[in-house]
C-alpha cells in the first residue's frame, strides 16, 4: 500500500471516531444522567457508566491513531522544526512547559481511568454491591441511598 494511501485511510478513520467522541461526550454532559437521581435511565439502551466506557475506548483508539499519524508525518514534522526553531530562550520555555504539562495531563488521565474502575460514585466496587458501587440503604431495595 502506498503511502499516501495509508495517510488518507488514517485521516478518515482519525474524522470517523473523533466525532462519535464529540457527540458521546454531549451525551454524557447533557443528557444521560448519574448519580442518585438517574436511577436506572438509560439512552438508547445504555447507561452512563456504558456511554463512558464507549467513550474512553474510542479515545484510546483516537490517540493511537494520533500517535500512527505522528509517526506517518514524522519527517515533515523534522524538516519544519528545523526550518522555524524558536528564535528565544523564553520560546524554548515556554515549549518545555507546554510539552512537559501534555505529558502530566496524559499520564493523569491514564492514572485516572484506572482508579475509576476501583470506585463507582465515590463508593467501593464489591462483589455485594453487584460491580455497581451500589448498596442497600435505609429503605432498602435495589440502588436506594
Amino acid at each position: 500500500m502506498h503511502r499516501t494511501a495509508l495517510c488518507y485511510i488514517i485521516d478518515t478513520l482519525l474524522v470517523l471516531v473523533l466525532l462519535p467522541i464529540a457527540f458521546i461526550g454531549i451525551l454524557l454532559g447533557f443528557f444521560v444522567t448519574q448519580g442518585p437521581r438517574a436511577g436506572w435511565r438509560t439512552l438508547w439502551g445504555l447507561n452512563h457508566q456504558a456511554w463512558s466506557s464507549l467513550h474512553l475506548y474510542l479515545a484510546l483508539a483516537f490517540v493511537a491513531l494520533i500517535i500512527l499519524h505522528l509517526v506517518l508525518h514524522w519527517d515533515w514534522l523534522v524538516r519544519v522544526a528545523r526550518r522555524y526553531p524558536p528564535r528565544s530562550v523564553v520560546a524554548w520555555i515556554i515549549l518545555m512547559i507546554v510539552g512537559a504539562a501534555i505529558i502530566v495531563y496524559v499520564g493523569a488521565a491514564l492514572m485516572t481511568s484506572a482508579e475509576g474502575r476501583k470506585y463507582h460514585g465515590g463508593r467501593p466496587v464489591t462483589e455485594e454491591t453487584g460491580g455497581l458501587g451500589l448498596h442497600r440503604g435505609r429503605r432498602g431495595g435495589r440502588g436506594a441511598l
